[in-house]
C-alpha cells in the first residue's frame, strides 16, 4: 500500500509540476517574435526604398515627394505595431490563468487519496490486530 501510495503522489507531484511550468500561455511570445522579425524586414525595406527614391530625385521639391512616401511608410508600420500590441495585450487580459484552480483540484485528489488510503491501512492494522488476537 505505501508503494501504491508513493507512486500517486508522485504522478500528483508531476502534474503539478507540468501545471505550473506548462500551465501558462506562450503561443503569445512566440508570435511576437514573429512579428519583430517581419517588423525588421518591413523597416529595412522602407530604408532601402527610400535611399532608392532619394537617389533618384532631382531636387528639393521630389526629396520633399520622396520624404513624405517616407513617411507614410513608416506611419504605416507604426500604427500596425501599436495595433498588434494593443491586440495581443487585450488577449491576454482576457485569457486567465487557469493554474491556481488546477493546482487547487490536484490538491484536492491528492487530499481524498490520502484520506482513502488512510482509511484501507487503518482497517487492514485492525484485522490484522484482530487475527493476532483471536490466535
Amino acid at each position: 500500500m505505501k508503494k501504491i501510495r508513493l507512486i500517486v503522489f508522485g504522478l500528483i507531484a508531476l502534474l503539478a509540476l507540468g501545471i505550473v511550468l506548462f500551465g501558462n500561455n506562450t503561443e503569445n511570445n512566440q508570435e511576437e517574435a514573429s512579428y519583430a522579425i517581419n517588423w525588421e524586414n518591413t523597416a529595412d525595406a522602407i530604408n532601402r526604398r527610400n535611399h532608392l527614391n532619394n537617389s533618384n530625385a532631382g531636387g528639393a521639391p521630389q526629396q520633399q515627394v520622396v520624404n513624405g512616401w517616407t513617411s507614410n511608410d513608416w506611419l504605416e508600420l507604426i500604427s500596425e505595431q501599436i495595433y498588434l500590441s494593443q491586440q495581443s495585450s487585450s488577449l491576454n487580459e482576457t485569457r486567465p490563468d487557469n493554474r491556481v484552480p488546477h493546482l487547487l483540484t490536484l490538491l484536492i485528489i491528492a487530499c481524498c487519496f490520502e484520506w482513502v488510503t488512510k482509511e484501507i491501512e487503518l482497517k487492514e492494522k485492525k484485522v490484522s490486530q484482530d487475527l493476532e488476537s483471536g490466535n
